[in-house]
């Protein structure tokens, strides 16, 4: 059985677990549709878009399909860095001192 300290350190590896994966799933879907629009500048309403494709291959707008490509890469790198960020989250965790039990305490010489 898990003492009150062990508990304590598995709720809050459970928490950041938890904190990380919906961070895992918000930030790249987020970043995509937000590059999208924002950055890239492709409306994804149909009414804004070019009604054909022959309209859309022979304007001169700057409406490449590209730009989902660079929105899914930006993607890509989010999900990266929110990966990278838990890898550090749990390694500046680090070690916690082991607790010695109150009859067994260390001698110093």
């Amino acid at each position: 059985m898990a003492t009150p300290a062990q508990q304590g350190i598995q709720q809050r590896v459970l928490t950041k677990l938890i904190v990380f994966a919906l961070l895992m799933a918000a930030v790249p879907i987020g970043t995509y549709f937000i590059a999208l629009q924002r950055i890239f500048e492709e409306s994804l309403l149909p009414s804004q878009r070019a009604p054909t494709l022959a309209c859309a291959l022979f304007s001169q707008a700057d409406h490449s399909p590209g730009n989902t490509t660079y929105a899914a890469l930006a993607a890509v790198l989010a999900a990266n860095i929110v990966l990278a960020g838990y890898v550090y989250v749990a390694f500046a965790e680090g070690e916690l001192p082991e607790e010695v039990p109150a009859g067994k305490e260390k001698k110093s010489q």
